[in-house]
């Protein structure tokens, strides 16, 4: 069973500790930072699970350190460059969570080169997987990915950078798209050709 992934979020009571990478309660505490002299109202947050904390600038509501987050690793079977693509968003998010976002729009569109189209106009693409007849929830994914890229690349609505958790859905989104297109397609086959292997394997017959 897939466990869900939490992003860590200012204020926010329970995350995926940056440190540990387990969902745990989170306690807060107001505190002031000097930085060359200026001081800037901060918070700091602990994992209730490995003690170790993470301190948050309270005016952007940007994690100041640690820097690395943990988001959900690339399916293993992605092709090593969408996990390429995907590696990159994941090291930008945190600075620029609509630049990651614009990434992961590029990575739908190599996966969609993997599904047979053309990887180009991803609208198009889309269209064309359903009217396959491609299950419903995976086009919705599809979209959702599609719509925030777009909006990363033109900003519109959705202002990204005030809202970064939408960034880290993305991670998911492409994971989940993976699963369902790739990876159930290479069990399924596992499981198929272990079947025949068992049913043409001849039996020992004792002397």
């Amino acid at each position: 069973m897939e466990i869900k992934y939490y992003p860590p979020v200012f204020r926010q009571d329970s995350f995926h500790c940056p440190h540990c990478n387990v969902y745990s309660h989170i306690k807060w505490e107001d505190t002031c930072l000097d930085f060359y002299h200026v001081e800037y109202l901060c918070s700091i947050a602990f994992c209730n699970h490995c003690k170790k904390y993470s301190i948050w600038l309270n005016e952007t509501k940007e994690m100041l350190y640690p820097k690395t987050i943990n988001v959900p690793l690339p399916n293993e079977d992605l092709k090593e460059n969408i996990k390429q693509i995907y590696n990159e968003a994941a090291i930008i998010l945190n600075d620029s969570p609509r630049a990651a976002c614009a990434l992961m729009r590029l990575a739908l569109q190599e996966l969609m080169k993997e599904l047979g189209e053309k990887g180009k106009d991803l609208a198009s693409d889309i269209l064309n997987l359903k009217n396959k007849g491609l299950d419903e929830q995976i086009i919705k994914a599809c979209e959702i990915v599609r719509i925030v890229g777009n909006n990363a690349v033109h900003p519109g609505i959705i202002d990204i950078n005030d809202n970064p958790e939408i960034a880290y859905c993305l991670f998911e989104t492409i994971n989940l798209i993976a699963e369902k297109l790739i990876t159930q397609k290479i069990k399924t086959e596992k499981l198929f050709n272990k079947i025949q292997n068992l049913k043409n394997k001849k039996p020992k017959i004792n002397p």
